[in-house]
């Protein structure tokens, strides 16, 4: 309590102390006389405005009343490049977005060729079938295939050094049959030609030295004889009533260095007859060295056509017609005499080794 009586009578020392200070008047040096009233105030509409154009003059501002105030402007700021050990790594690339592509729709699988069937059945031990894969083909193609793929087949089951007798038999008597239908489709080839001294039969001759000269004939006779011995392959040998027939067509040219030809001669067509089919087939070609041909080198040439079956014998197809040429030195001797006339004692024998 006397505290409170205490903090009440400081509060008021300093309220007295306050207001003295305002309410005492300092003296003042410039007062006015007693009475002056001062010049009367001026008309308002008289004065001029600063902010508006009146009756009056302008006032201009004084020092002080009004001031225009600048503001700074703010200096432009350019973006500071960091050093370059402080640029922040670019950001990484990122890969274009890739459409994803439909897969392409699976194509059926083409059904498998007649003879693939074929084949397969037969692997699978089912002959039966084999054979009705195979119908589509033309009979004479059945046949082959009928023969050929059971060996095919064998041939991945064992080896053929393991082939029985009786296995072997049947495989060479399928090929057989096979050859005998491909050979008169395949050309006419000349295996072997050469000049010879004596031939017997296929395979067995005497052929002449090499270099060997034949003499020329004296007085427009002709020369000493000529024998030609030929082998041929891809012949035919047809049936022809209870025999096999084979018929061949020769002719023999005569040409100089320069390849102009000085003699020709068309042999007659030679027929071959056997019980069984020819395999093998040698032509010898006999004639004397034509008259009034000088002494000098020349080019035998020989062409030899496979007409069996055909009407004439200028009926082969070009793929049954056999080309070959071979050197021929022709020199001067007195003492062959050689008869006269257009007789070349030309002959053409054949005949086969089996």
């Amino acid at each position: 309590m006397a505290r409170r009586h205490e903090a009440l009578a400081l509060a008021a020392t300093l309220a007295a102390g306050l207001l003295s200070g305002c309410l005492t008047r300092p003296p003042q040096c410039c007062d006015p006389p007693a009475g002056w009233r001062g010049p009367p105030p001026p008309d308002p509409r008289s004065l001029g405005s600063p902010y508006q154009q009146g009756a009056g003059a302008p006032v201009p501002p004084r020092d002080g009343d009004i001031k225009q105030v600048a503001y700074p402007k703010p200096a432009l700021e350019l973006p500071q490049h960091p050093p370059e050990g402080d640029r922040p790594p670019p950001p990484p690339d990122v890969p274009p977005r890739v459409e994803p592509t439909p897969l392409p729709q699976p194509t059926p699988a083409p059904a498998d060729e007649p003879i693939i069937k074929a084949l397969r059945c037969l692997l699978e031990k089912r002959p039966a079938e084999a054979v009705e894969a195979l119908k589509g083909y033309d009979p004479a193609n059945q046949e082959v295939l009928l023969g050929v793929l059971p060996w095919l087949v064998r041939l991945t089951e064992t080896n053929l050094d393991r082939a029985s007798p009786q296995e072997s038999a049947a495989l060479l008597e399928q090929l057989d049959r096979l050859e005998e239908r491909l050979r008169e489709r395949s050309p006419l080839a000349i295996d072997k030609m050469c000049l010879c001294r004596e031939v017997k039969r296929f395979g067995d001759y005497q052929p002449l030295p090499e270099g060997h000269a034949f003499q020329a004939g004296v007085g427009g006779g002709w020369g000493e004889p000529v024998c030609l011995y030929v082998e041929l392959r891809n012949f035919s040998s047809r049936p022809h009533g209870p025999l096999y027939e084979t018929r061949l067509a020769g002719r023999v040219d005569l040409r100089d260095e320069k390849g102009q030809r000085v003699w020709v001669y068309d042999f007659p067509v030679e027929v071959d007859r056997s019980r069984t089919p020819r395999r093998d087939r040698f032509v010898r070609f006999e004639f004397q060295v034509p008259p009034k041909v000088p002494p000098g080198r020349y080019s035998l040439h020989l062409e030899i056509r496979d007409v069996t079956g055909q009407a004439s014998s200028r009926d082969a197809p070009p793929h049954r017609t056999a080309r070959a040429a071979l050197e021929l030195r022709v020199i001067a001797n007195q003492a062959v005499r050689g008869g006269r006339g257009g007789d070349p004692g030309a002959a053409a024998r054949g005949g086969g080794g089996g």
